[in-house]
């Protein structure tokens, strides 16, 4: 009794221990009791695991992570019941091995994705940083508002541009903090939160009607709930003063969804409040009235839908939602195309499930042809998919880090695409690049040690131990091509890779209507843009291509319609204008990104210019028939009587 009495206080006393075990999303019972209220398990299985081979184990734990083998002390057992009701048909297999990741009951050393290929370890040639710089950094940390807030961290981070400054938008267990990363980098603004001591999240989201960007900041635990702030304060051209607070309070508030945010995700004008538990991804519209009061349409919740973390894009014409659904091991790919119509997500397709496996996050290669994905638990860190058929995703291999076996074992935590790169944070390993130009065949090329070596000095110290300790997120989204990377330690890197920056925006965007193509049956009207080259000081970064995009309301997405050659400077519309009114914008894309959008351009229906006419159908006169006569007699003359 004394053991278990001293592994509580172990466990109370400090939150950043050596493991290989996150909890996720909330209390150990309160998964169990999912599972049993949607009959995944029944009450005598639930009772036999609680009762007999988790009675030493605090059902209400719920900290960021504990020691495998002190948590559960009769793991071997527990795994040897839930093998038994599995074989006995009393547990789907589904079920067994939510169970199984549930309470950490690891894969057999060096075994992939069901039995998949082995982790592969990737040799680059590169030295010290490879292709990274370091720009800049500033930790948090230093700036503990909280002094209460023992074991403080940095968590989740975002960016935001307007004119000539950037901004870093960082969370932290104390709350929400804007940076300047224009050049040193400096806090302008701190707003407090309560909760999210471990998990607080944020995104952004532009509304297309006034152009002012809302920043959404959600929390997990200890009472965490959803914030929105209102960035239009702050400066696109002088910079703010250090903590001098240009957001008035009246440009955020707590909108409450206690608890719904262990992470979130913005795209398409709609929210994702990813829960890491059984309510799955809520849905909510952002192209509404009052951006700050979003709008619930649906969810993925049920049944072992744990939805981690989402990412949605448009893929060949639908919106799709990939769904990593935790402790399932699977990323669900779901259709929520007509989602404002009040349908619900329709399932798509899923990878395998696999033992020892958590599916934390995803991420597509700009062609949506293939799909990255993340496993926490350590099992085999990153995978590649090809997703060409979303609903049958192939594996096709699984890689790490290239110090994995010589420097220590470390966890991978979230990735992003960027062009040809992928860009990780891989908790104690730091930041790291791998290049995708053949997707399926990664090559590490950099890194930055945000970890052991924020400092740049060459010593790396402390080692890597399996710990979650590190790099936690990242933002590649700024169009100078910065990077942002949020170290739970360490606090906000700003970071470079070469010819990492976007093309330069199109200039002088402009619309207009016609000349009008003609149809058999129809004139067309056909709207036509026109645009500027970029100047030629972008010529590093010059556009390979142009994508353009069409909404039909303000309030609703642009969806990208068309990829034209970069030597083009005017693109027709095929479409007929219906409804009367769309709205378009043009971006320039190259290898590596993405620009930011112009303001959009408005064309109208005018009658006076294109009129749509019909082709009046002709009659066909029908001939009287004549009377038949004698032959010979049609040229005679008629006699007089």
């Amino acid at each position: 009794m004394k053991f278990f009495q001293s592994i509580a206080v172990f466990l109370s006393a400090t939150l950043m221990v050596a493991s290989s075990y996150m909890l996720m999303g909330g209390t150990l019972d309160s998964f169990l009791d999912d599972l049993r209220a949607d009959g995944a398990i029944s009450a005598r299985q639930h009772k036999v695991m609680t009762v007999v081979y988790l009675k030493n184990v605090d059902l209400t734990f719920n900290q960021h992570q504990v020691v495998n083998n002190i948590f559960i002390p009769l793991g071997d057992e527990l795994r040897s019941y839930i093998e038994g009701e599995e074989r006995s048909h009393r547990l789907s297999d589904n079920t067994a091995t939510y169970l199984r990741n549930l309470f950490n009951l690891e894969a057999p050393p060096g075994v992939g994705p069901d039995g998949g290929p082995d982790p592969i370890l990737l040799g680059p040639s590169y030295t010290a940083n490879g292709i990274v710089t370091k720009g800049g950094h500033i930790n948090v940390q230093n700036e503990n508002s909280d002094a209460t807030i023992r074991d403080f961290i940095s968590n989740g981070i975002w960016g935001y541009e307007t004119g000539r400054r950037e901004y870093a938008l960082q969370c932290s267990s104390d709350g929400f903090r804007i940076i300047d990363v224009t050049n040193t980098p400096f806090i302008v603004q701190f707003i407090p939160m309560t909760g999210g001591i471990i998990w607080r999240d944020v995104e952004t989201h532009t509304d297309p009607a006034t152009k002012v960007t809302y920043a959404y900041v959600g929390a997990q635990g200890s009472g965490g709930t959803l914030w929105v702030v209102n960035l239009s304060e702050l400066s696109g051209t002088t910079a703010h003063g250090p903590n001098s607070d240009p957001i008035p309070s009246d440009h955020y508030k707590d909108i409450g969804f206690e608890d719904f945010s262990h992470t979130l995700s913005v795209s398409n004008g709609l929210l994702f409040l990813n829960s890491g538990g059984f309510n799955g991804c809520q849905i909510f519209d952002l192209m509404v009235e009052d951006p700050m009061i979003p709008f619930f349409l649906s969810s993925t919740k049920g049944n072992q839908r744990d939805c981690h973390d989402s990412f949605s894009r448009m893929v060949n014409g639908r919106l799709l939602l990939f769904a990593a659904d935790g402790y399932t091991s699977r990323v669900r790919i779901h259709d929520i195309t007509d989602i404002r119509s009040k349908k619900a997500p329709v399932l798509l397709g899923e990878t395998e499930k696999s033992d020892g496996t958590y599916a934390h996050s995803v991420a597509l290669t700009d062609d949506s042809k293939y799909m990255y994905t993340f496993d926490e638990f350590d099992n085999y860190d990153i995978a590649v998919y090809d997703i060409s058929n979303v609903r049958n995703p192939v594996q096709i291999r699984t890689f790490q880090w290239k110090g994995e076996e010589s420097e220590g074992n470390s966890i991978i935590h979230n990735g992003f695409v960027r062009g040809n790169f992928l860009l990780t944070a891989y908790y104690q390993a730091g930041f790291r690049v791998f290049d995708i130009t053949n997707p399926t065949e990664p090559v590490e090329v950099g890194n930055y040690e945000t970890y052991r070596d924020p400092e740049g000095s060459g010593v790396l110290e402390p080692p890597i131990n399996k710990n979650y300790q590190g790099a936690w997120n990242l933002y590649s989204g700024l169009s100078s091509g910065k990077i942002l990377v949020s170290d739970m330690q360490t606090g906000t890197f700003v970071l470079t890779l070469p010819s990492l920056g976007a093309p330069e925006i199109p200039a002088s965007l402009s619309g207009s209507l016609g000349p009008c193509g003609r149809s058999r049956r129809s004139s067309k009207t056909r709207p036509t843009l026109k645009w500027d080259r970029p100047s030629e000081a972008a010529a590093p970064e010059a556009a390979t291509s142009y994508l353009i995009y069409r909404s039909n309301n303000l309030r609703q997405p642009y969806v990208m319609i068309d990829e034209i050659s970069s030597a083009e400077r005017t693109y027709r519309d095929s479409a007929e204008l219906f409804p009367d009114t769309y709205y378009y914008t043009v971006t320039a894309k190259n290898s590596e990104a993405e620009s930011n959008a112009p303001d959009h351009v408005e064309i109208e229906k005018s009658t006076s210019e294109c009129k749509t006419t019909r082709r009046k159908r002709r009659r066909r006169r029908r001939r009287r028939p004549v009377p038949s006569r004698p032959i010979g007699s049609r040229n005679r003359t008629p006699e007089l009587t």
